[in-house]
């Protein structure tokens, strides 16, 4: 029996891996992630393992801001297997603040601070860690609002027994948290990688940096984050103030995302400054030869 029917192909341009398609028996369009051939995941291969993984927990969770799957196919020779999901049309959040940035909207980045914060706690509320918490996994259901975001990729995603710690060093360089890079932390890493999203945000930089991955290990471990950049003038002390402790090196300092949510910033009128433009802070730096390094610092290892 045929379930789906292709209706748009290459949704993400030169990745050309996901296709929205329509699920017969419901008439619903859905998202289906689908390997490159040479790339296609065999049944005893690690990359088809991630697949299955991710299927898992995207199967299983259920909560407004984390991408809703529905199954996980597998082709009658198990040759292939294409993960199947709700449709998000808006693309990443990395791609829209870089061809819109937020600049000074307090109010827009309380909304996506919020959003990711409330998913956070729900994956707390069941000791999962997503472990990879970054722009470019966050996706926009719709291409003109911030309103519904959705977190992907669980790829890396643990879960942990109650009283037990997590120890498999994995994810992006620039968004990992220093008990993530010394191999002993809990579902509190991500908040510290909600913290670096939202430095991000505001000021167009990451709060620690280098040149290698060494480097930057050791600016995450031995570095406090500078908050003198001017951008922040504009924005309420308590935004300041909560991204201050979201980066707090050690999680017994750090607050929850239950904690985080009750944080006054969250309680406060917009900032009359919500509607002021800044430059694009998101230059296109292909050419230089750091950029190339940083892009490279922006991959999950």
């Amino acid at each position: 029996m045929q379930l789906y029917t292709i209706l748009i192909t290459n949704l993400l341009g030169k990745e050309g891996e996901v296709f929205s398609a329509q699920h017969l028996p419901t008439n619903t369009i859905r998202a289906i992630k689908i390997p490159k051939k040479r790339e296609a995941p065999q049944l005893n291969q690690p990359r088809y393992r991630s697949l299955a993984k991710e299927a898992g927990y995207l199967t299983n969770l259920d909560h407004p801001n984390i991408l809703k799957g529905y199954e996980l196919i597998k082709t009658s020779e198990n040759s292939n297997s294409f993960l199947v999901t709700e449709l998000c049309n808006g693309g990443n959040l990395s791609n829209r603040i870089k061809d819109h940035p937020i600049g000074h909207q307090e109010h827009i980045i309380k909304s996506i601070a919020l959003q990711i914060l409330s998913a956070l706690e729900y994956l707390s509320s069941k000791l999962i860690a997503h472990k990879d918490l970054k722009p470019n996994n966050i996706l926009l259901s719709h291409p003109d609002s911030f309103d519904s975001l959705k977190l992907i990729d669980f790829g890396m995603a643990e879960q942990r027994r109650e009283g037990e710690m997590l120890h498999i060093t994995s994810g992006t360089p620039y968004y990992m948290s220093p008990e993530v890079y010394l191999g002993r932390f809990t579902e509190k890493c991500d908040v510290w990688s909600c913290g670096v999203i939202l430095y991000f945000l505001i000021t167009g930089n990451k709060p620690f940096t280098g040149d290698t991955k060494a480097e930057l290990r050791n600016m995450v471990l031995q570095a406090e984050p500078s908050f003198a950049h001017p951008h922040f003038s504009k924005f309420s002390p308590n935004c300041k103030s909560l991204i201050q402790r979201m980066l707090t090196k050690g999680e017994e300092g750090r607050p929850s995302a239950k904690e985080a949510l009750e944080d006054p910033w969250f309680h406060e009128e917009h900032s009359a400054n919500d509607s002021t433009a800044i430059p694009n802070l998101y230059v296109d730096c292909s050419g230089d030869s750091k950029s190339n390094l940083k892009i490279d610092l922006e991959k999950s290892i």
